[in-house]
Protein backbone atom coordinates (compact mmCIF):
# COMPACT_ATOMS: atom_id res chain seq x y z
CA UNK A 1 0.00 0.00 0.00
CA UNK A 2 1.45 3.21 -1.09
CA UNK A 3 -0.49 5.70 1.22
CA UNK A 4 0.28 5.21 4.43
CA UNK A 5 -1.89 6.06 7.53
CA UNK A 6 -0.14 8.76 8.98
CA UNK A 7 0.50 9.87 4.71
CA UNK A 8 -3.53 10.39 4.87
CA UNK A 9 -3.57 11.75 8.11
CA UNK A 10 -0.83 14.60 7.35
CA UNK A 11 -2.32 15.04 4.40
CA UNK A 12 -5.64 15.72 5.36
CA UNK A 13 -4.12 18.48 7.97
CA UNK A 14 -2.84 19.86 5.53
CA UNK A 15 -5.08 20.11 2.85
CA UNK A 16 -7.50 21.88 5.93
CA UNK A 17 -4.70 24.27 6.96
CA UNK A 18 -4.61 24.94 2.73
CA UNK A 19 -8.15 25.49 2.37
CA UNK A 20 -8.25 27.67 5.66
CA UNK A 21 -5.56 29.99 4.57
CA UNK A 22 -6.55 30.11 1.30
CA UNK A 23 -9.98 31.10 2.49
CA UNK A 24 -8.71 33.97 4.56
CA UNK A 25 -6.46 35.52 1.87
CA UNK A 26 -9.16 35.39 -0.71
CA UNK A 27 -12.27 36.90 1.69
CA UNK A 28 -9.32 39.59 2.81
CA UNK A 29 -8.66 40.37 -1.23
CA UNK A 30 -12.06 40.81 -1.84
CA UNK A 31 -13.31 42.39 1.35
CA UNK A 32 -10.64 45.32 0.21
CA UNK A 33 -11.71 45.46 -3.35
CA UNK A 34 -15.05 45.41 -2.17
CA UNK A 35 -14.97 48.42 -0.41
CA UNK A 36 -13.82 50.44 -3.84
CA UNK A 37 -15.92 48.45 -5.93
CA UNK A 38 -18.94 49.35 -4.03
CA UNK A 39 -18.93 52.65 -4.71
CA UNK A 40 -18.52 52.53 -8.76
CA UNK A 41 -22.31 50.14 -8.45
CA UNK A 42 -24.75 53.27 -8.59
CA UNK A 43 -22.73 54.86 -11.53
CA UNK A 44 -22.95 51.72 -13.18
CA UNK A 45 -26.74 51.46 -12.46
CA UNK A 46 -27.94 52.17 -15.94
CA UNK A 47 -25.13 50.04 -17.73
CA UNK A 48 -26.07 46.59 -15.16
CA UNK A 49 -29.87 47.36 -16.04
CA UNK A 50 -29.49 47.88 -19.72
CA UNK A 51 -28.05 44.65 -19.69
CA UNK A 52 -30.89 43.12 -18.25
CA UNK A 53 -28.59 42.35 -14.78
CA UNK A 54 -29.08 43.41 -10.67
CA UNK A 55 -26.79 45.05 -8.76
CA UNK A 56 -26.20 41.81 -6.79
CA UNK A 57 -25.79 39.52 -9.75
CA UNK A 58 -23.56 41.39 -11.00
CA UNK A 59 -21.33 42.12 -7.90
CA UNK A 60 -21.59 38.08 -7.53
CA UNK A 61 -20.29 36.88 -10.77
CA UNK A 62 -17.82 39.52 -11.29
CA UNK A 63 -16.24 38.01 -7.80
CA UNK A 64 -16.78 35.01 -9.11
CA UNK A 65 -14.77 35.00 -11.87
CA UNK A 66 -12.07 37.00 -10.15
CA UNK A 67 -11.67 34.00 -8.17
CA UNK A 68 -9.65 31.52 -9.90
CA UNK A 69 -6.86 34.25 -11.22
CA UNK A 70 -6.90 34.93 -7.26
CA UNK A 71 -6.35 31.57 -6.29
CA UNK A 72 -3.81 31.23 -8.98
CA UNK A 73 -2.13 34.07 -7.36
CA UNK A 74 -2.61 33.28 -3.41
CA UNK A 75 -1.92 28.97 -3.79
CA UNK A 76 1.87 29.20 -3.89
CA UNK A 77 1.79 31.39 -0.26
CA UNK A 78 -0.70 29.46 1.30
CA UNK A 79 0.72 26.34 0.47
CA UNK A 80 3.44 27.74 2.34
CA UNK A 81 1.69 29.07 4.91
CA UNK A 82 -0.30 25.70 5.41
CA UNK A 83 2.71 23.80 5.93
CA UNK A 84 4.26 26.34 8.44
CA UNK A 85 0.70 25.72 10.25
CA UNK A 86 1.10 22.14 10.03
CA UNK A 87 4.08 20.98 10.72
CA UNK A 88 4.23 23.37 14.05
CA UNK A 89 0.92 22.42 15.32
CA UNK A 90 2.01 18.28 14.73
CA UNK A 91 5.94 19.19 16.21
CA UNK A 92 4.34 20.94 19.68
CA UNK A 93 1.61 18.10 19.74
CA UNK A 94 4.31 15.39 19.54
CA UNK A 95 2.85 13.78 16.59
CA UNK A 96 6.02 13.59 14.92
CA UNK A 97 8.72 12.46 16.94
CA UNK A 98 6.68 9.11 17.71
CA UNK A 99 6.96 8.37 13.95
CA UNK A 100 10.14 8.65 12.95
CA UNK A 101 11.55 6.39 16.12
CA UNK A 102 9.08 3.68 14.86
CA UNK A 103 11.81 4.08 12.06
CA UNK A 104 9.38 6.23 9.17
CA UNK A 105 12.30 8.33 7.82
CA UNK A 106 11.54 12.53 8.08
CA UNK A 107 11.75 12.70 4.24
CA UNK A 108 8.52 10.46 3.68
CA UNK A 109 6.65 12.03 6.25
CA UNK A 110 7.11 15.20 3.59
CA UNK A 111 6.24 13.02 0.83
CA UNK A 112 2.79 13.63 1.02
CA UNK A 113 2.95 17.49 1.32
CA UNK A 114 5.16 17.58 -1.22
CA UNK A 115 3.03 15.37 -3.50
CA UNK A 116 -0.29 17.75 -3.12
CA UNK A 117 2.44 20.22 -4.36
CA UNK A 118 2.81 18.68 -7.35
CA UNK A 119 -0.82 18.50 -7.66
CA UNK A 120 -1.32 21.96 -7.47
CA UNK A 121 1.40 22.89 -9.60
CA UNK A 122 -0.92 20.41 -11.79
CA UNK A 123 -4.00 22.02 -11.57
CA UNK A 124 -2.79 25.06 -12.03
CA UNK A 125 -1.16 24.93 -15.19
CA UNK A 126 -4.51 23.36 -16.57
CA UNK A 127 -6.59 26.02 -15.08
CA UNK A 128 -3.79 28.52 -17.02
CA UNK A 129 -5.01 26.56 -19.96
CA UNK A 130 -8.13 26.08 -19.95
CA UNK A 131 -11.08 27.96 -17.23
CA UNK A 132 -8.86 30.93 -16.68
CA UNK A 133 -9.06 32.72 -19.97
CA UNK A 134 -12.22 32.42 -20.39
CA UNK A 135 -13.03 33.67 -16.92
CA UNK A 136 -10.55 36.18 -17.45
CA UNK A 137 -12.46 37.83 -20.79
CA UNK A 138 -16.35 37.59 -19.00
CA UNK A 139 -14.67 39.40 -15.72
CA UNK A 140 -13.15 42.52 -18.19
CA UNK A 141 -16.28 42.69 -19.54
CA UNK A 142 -18.32 43.16 -15.94
CA UNK A 143 -15.29 44.95 -14.95
CA UNK A 144 -16.12 47.44 -17.77
CA UNK A 145 -20.05 47.69 -16.52
CA UNK A 146 -18.51 49.28 -13.45
CA UNK A 147 -16.99 52.13 -15.68
CA UNK A 148 -19.55 55.17 -15.77
CA UNK A 149 -19.20 55.46 -19.47
CA UNK A 150 -18.36 51.47 -20.19
CA UNK A 151 -20.32 48.76 -21.62
CA UNK A 152 -19.13 45.37 -21.56
CA UNK A 153 -19.83 44.65 -25.16
CA UNK A 154 -17.36 47.49 -26.04
CA UNK A 155 -13.65 48.17 -25.72
CA UNK A 156 -13.47 51.63 -25.49
CA UNK A 157 -10.22 52.30 -23.81
CA UNK A 158 -8.54 51.82 -27.77
CA UNK A 159 -4.47 53.21 -27.74
CA UNK A 160 -3.09 53.75 -30.98
CA UNK A 161 -1.90 49.77 -32.63
CA UNK A 162 0.75 49.45 -35.10
CA UNK A 163 -0.73 46.99 -37.62
CA UNK A 164 2.27 44.82 -39.42
CA UNK A 165 1.93 46.95 -43.13
CA UNK A 166 2.80 50.00 -41.47
CA UNK A 167 -0.24 51.78 -40.52
CA UNK A 168 -0.97 52.63 -37.43
CA UNK A 169 -4.82 52.01 -36.75
CA UNK A 170 -7.09 54.06 -33.79
CA UNK A 171 -10.25 53.53 -32.92
CA UNK A 172 -13.38 55.02 -30.80
CA UNK A 173 -14.69 51.81 -29.99
CA UNK A 174 -14.25 47.68 -30.97
CA UNK A 175 -16.70 45.61 -30.28
CA UNK A 176 -15.81 41.89 -29.83
CA UNK A 177 -19.16 39.96 -30.68
CA UNK A 178 -19.80 41.67 -34.22
CA UNK A 179 -16.00 41.79 -34.72
CA UNK A 180 -16.49 46.07 -35.80
CA UNK A 181 -14.27 48.62 -35.20
CA UNK A 182 -16.30 52.64 -34.96
CA UNK A 183 -14.82 55.74 -35.68
CA UNK A 184 -11.53 53.84 -37.27
CA UNK A 185 -8.37 55.99 -37.73
CA UNK A 186 -5.14 54.59 -40.62
CA UNK A 187 -2.31 56.51 -40.58
CA UNK A 188 0.51 56.15 -43.49
CA UNK A 189 3.33 58.44 -42.36
CA UNK A 190 5.35 59.42 -45.15
CA UNK A 191 3.82 57.56 -47.82
CA UNK A 192 4.97 57.72 -51.27
CA UNK A 193 2.57 59.78 -53.84
CA UNK A 194 2.28 61.69 -56.85
CA UNK A 195 2.84 64.99 -55.28
CA UNK A 196 6.28 63.21 -52.84
CA UNK A 197 5.81 61.80 -49.46
CA UNK A 198 2.88 62.47 -47.69
CA UNK A 199 0.78 61.55 -44.74
CA UNK A 200 -2.22 59.16 -45.93
CA UNK A 201 -4.86 59.13 -43.43
CA UNK A 202 -8.03 56.67 -43.96
CA UNK A 203 -11.18 56.80 -42.09
CA UNK A 204 -13.84 54.31 -41.48
CA UNK A 205 -17.21 55.64 -39.53
CA UNK A 206 -17.24 51.40 -39.28
CA UNK A 207 -14.95 48.66 -40.04
CA UNK A 208 -16.76 45.19 -40.40
CA UNK A 209 -14.69 41.71 -40.36
CA UNK A 210 -15.73 39.61 -43.57
CA UNK A 211 -14.61 36.23 -42.93
CA UNK A 212 -15.04 34.91 -46.66
CA UNK A 213 -11.94 37.18 -47.19
CA UNK A 214 -10.55 37.59 -44.07
CA UNK A 215 -10.35 41.62 -44.49
CA UNK A 216 -11.93 44.59 -43.28
CA UNK A 217 -14.61 46.03 -45.19
CA UNK A 218 -15.39 49.60 -44.90
CA UNK A 219 -19.49 48.92 -44.04
CA UNK A 220 -20.59 52.78 -44.56
CA UNK A 221 -17.45 54.48 -47.09
CA UNK A 222 -14.77 56.03 -45.57
CA UNK A 223 -12.45 59.37 -46.57
CA UNK A 224 -8.96 58.90 -47.59
CA UNK A 225 -7.11 62.33 -46.79
CA UNK A 226 -3.11 63.22 -48.03
CA UNK A 227 -1.84 65.43 -45.66
CA UNK A 228 0.92 67.57 -46.07
CA UNK A 229 2.94 69.66 -43.43
CA UNK A 230 3.38 72.63 -45.60
CA UNK A 231 0.10 73.44 -46.40
CA UNK A 232 -3.04 73.73 -44.48
CA UNK A 233 -6.17 71.64 -45.19
CA UNK A 234 -5.47 67.97 -46.91
CA UNK A 235 -6.60 66.46 -50.02
CA UNK A 236 -9.88 64.13 -49.22
CA UNK A 237 -11.04 61.60 -51.52
CA UNK A 238 -14.26 59.15 -50.42
CA UNK A 239 -13.79 55.71 -49.91
CA UNK A 240 -16.33 53.30 -51.85
CA UNK A 241 -18.63 51.33 -49.29
CA UNK A 242 -17.54 47.73 -48.79
CA UNK A 243 -14.10 48.75 -50.18
CA UNK A 244 -11.66 46.71 -48.18
CA UNK A 245 -9.65 48.31 -45.77
CA UNK A 246 -5.58 48.70 -45.53
CA UNK A 247 -5.75 46.53 -41.96
CA UNK A 248 -4.01 43.25 -42.04
CA UNK A 249 -4.72 42.67 -38.18
CA UNK A 250 -6.86 39.61 -37.43
CA UNK A 251 -10.02 40.00 -34.92
CA UNK A 252 -7.88 37.71 -32.92
CA UNK A 253 -4.93 40.00 -32.48
CA UNK A 254 -7.13 42.68 -32.26
CA UNK A 255 -8.71 41.98 -29.16
CA UNK A 256 -5.82 40.17 -27.13
CA UNK A 257 -4.48 43.86 -27.97
CA UNK A 258 -6.36 45.66 -26.54
CA UNK A 259 -7.71 43.21 -23.59
CA UNK A 260 -3.69 43.06 -22.56
CA UNK A 261 -3.48 45.50 -19.83
CA UNK A 262 -6.30 44.41 -18.04
CA UNK A 263 -6.58 40.95 -18.94
CA UNK A 264 -6.42 38.34 -16.03
CA UNK A 265 -4.90 35.43 -17.92
CA UNK A 266 -4.41 33.84 -21.83
CA UNK A 267 -3.90 30.65 -22.93
CA UNK A 268 -0.95 29.25 -24.23
CA UNK A 269 -2.20 30.08 -27.82
CA UNK A 270 -3.65 33.48 -27.31
CA UNK A 271 0.25 34.34 -25.54
CA UNK A 272 1.71 32.79 -29.06
CA UNK A 273 -1.03 34.95 -31.31
CA UNK A 274 0.44 37.67 -29.63
CA UNK A 275 3.55 36.89 -30.19
CA UNK A 276 3.84 36.02 -33.64
CA UNK A 277 2.06 39.61 -34.09
CA UNK A 278 4.22 41.75 -32.07
CA UNK A 279 7.39 39.93 -33.16
CA UNK A 280 10.03 42.71 -32.06
CA UNK A 281 7.91 42.69 -28.71
CA UNK A 282 10.25 40.35 -26.25
CA UNK A 283 7.37 40.11 -23.12
CA UNK A 284 4.99 38.12 -24.94
CA UNK A 285 7.39 35.33 -25.72
CA UNK A 286 8.85 35.93 -22.06
CA UNK A 287 4.59 35.49 -21.09
CA UNK A 288 4.80 32.27 -23.03
CA UNK A 289 7.47 30.66 -20.90
CA UNK A 290 6.06 32.05 -17.85
CA UNK A 291 2.69 30.39 -18.69
CA UNK A 292 4.01 26.90 -17.94
CA UNK A 293 7.14 28.18 -15.25
CA UNK A 294 4.80 30.08 -12.72
CA UNK A 295 2.61 27.66 -11.53
CA UNK A 296 6.27 25.47 -10.26
CA UNK A 297 6.80 28.31 -7.67
CA UNK A 298 4.61 26.56 -5.56
CA UNK A 299 6.69 23.79 -5.52
CA UNK A 300 9.99 25.75 -5.12
CA UNK A 301 8.40 27.42 -1.71
CA UNK A 302 7.63 24.41 -0.68
CA UNK A 303 10.88 23.02 -0.95
CA UNK A 304 12.20 26.19 0.34
CA UNK A 305 9.88 25.83 3.48
CA UNK A 306 9.43 22.54 4.52
CA UNK A 307 13.30 22.04 5.72
CA UNK A 308 12.73 25.58 7.84
CA UNK A 309 9.53 24.30 9.43
CA UNK A 310 9.68 20.82 10.02
CA UNK A 311 11.01 19.60 13.38
CA UNK A 312 10.92 16.71 15.60
CA UNK A 313 10.85 19.06 18.66
CA UNK A 314 10.01 22.31 19.53
CA UNK A 315 11.97 25.06 17.71
CA UNK A 316 11.81 29.04 17.75
CA UNK A 317 8.71 29.50 15.47
CA UNK A 318 9.66 32.96 14.95
CA UNK A 319 13.27 32.16 13.84
CA UNK A 320 11.90 29.57 11.42
CA UNK A 321 9.31 31.63 9.86
CA UNK A 322 12.08 34.73 9.39
CA UNK A 323 14.91 32.01 7.61
CA UNK A 324 11.60 30.69 5.58
CA UNK A 325 10.55 34.89 4.67
CA UNK A 326 13.66 35.87 3.92
CA UNK A 327 14.14 32.89 1.58
CA UNK A 328 10.96 33.41 -0.37
CA UNK A 329 12.18 37.05 -0.57
CA UNK A 330 15.31 35.79 -2.15
CA UNK A 331 13.61 33.58 -4.72
CA UNK A 332 10.61 36.41 -5.47
CA UNK A 333 13.53 39.01 -5.92
CA UNK A 334 16.00 37.02 -8.63
CA UNK A 335 12.35 36.26 -10.72
CA UNK A 336 11.63 39.63 -10.82
CA UNK A 337 15.05 40.91 -11.92
CA UNK A 338 15.20 38.05 -14.62
CA UNK A 339 11.47 38.81 -15.64
CA UNK A 340 12.51 42.45 -16.42
CA UNK A 341 15.57 41.35 -17.81
CA UNK A 342 13.49 38.98 -20.13
CA UNK A 343 10.63 41.69 -21.02
CA UNK A 344 13.19 43.87 -22.28
CA UNK A 345 14.97 41.40 -24.35
CA UNK A 346 18.58 41.49 -22.73
CA UNK A 347 18.06 37.97 -21.06
CA UNK A 348 16.99 34.62 -23.34
CA UNK A 349 13.12 33.74 -22.78
CA UNK A 350 13.84 30.59 -21.68
CA UNK A 351 16.45 31.53 -19.00
CA UNK A 352 14.25 34.54 -17.82
CA UNK A 353 11.18 32.53 -17.15
CA UNK A 354 13.17 29.21 -15.58
CA UNK A 355 16.56 30.29 -13.83
CA UNK A 356 15.05 31.57 -10.56
CA UNK A 357 12.97 28.56 -10.73
CA UNK A 358 15.68 25.71 -11.29
CA UNK A 359 18.02 27.72 -9.13
CA UNK A 360 16.06 28.37 -6.23
CA UNK A 361 14.76 24.53 -6.46
CA UNK A 362 17.86 23.25 -6.51
CA UNK A 363 18.46 24.71 -3.20
CA UNK A 364 15.61 23.59 -1.64
CA UNK A 365 16.82 20.16 -2.64
CA UNK A 366 19.78 20.22 -0.71
CA UNK A 367 17.69 21.81 2.02
CA UNK A 368 15.81 19.02 2.20
CA UNK A 369 18.71 16.71 2.39
CA UNK A 370 19.45 18.56 5.71
CA UNK A 371 15.93 17.65 7.50
CA UNK A 372 17.05 16.34 10.57
CA UNK A 373 15.58 12.33 10.91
Amino acid sequence: MILRRHDRYYARQYLTSLLASLTFLSVLVIVFDMADRIDDLPKAARQIEAAGRTRVGVLVEYYATLLPFLWMKLIPFSALIAAGLVFTWLARANELSPVVTAGVPSVRLLAPILGIGVLLVAGMTVARETVVPDLSRRHDDLHRMFKRSGRGDRLTDVKHLFDRDGGRVSMSAYLPAPRRMEAAWVTFRRQPTPAGPRDVVHYYPVLDWEPATSTWVAAKGGTRCVLDARESGADATAIAVGAKAPVAMRPSLLELTLRQGTALGFSSDEIATLADGYPDNPRFRLLLHQQWAAPVGTLVLLLLGLPMVYRLGRSNVFRAFGTTCGLAAGYFFADAVLTDMGARGALNPVVAAWSAHVLFGALGLVLMSTVET
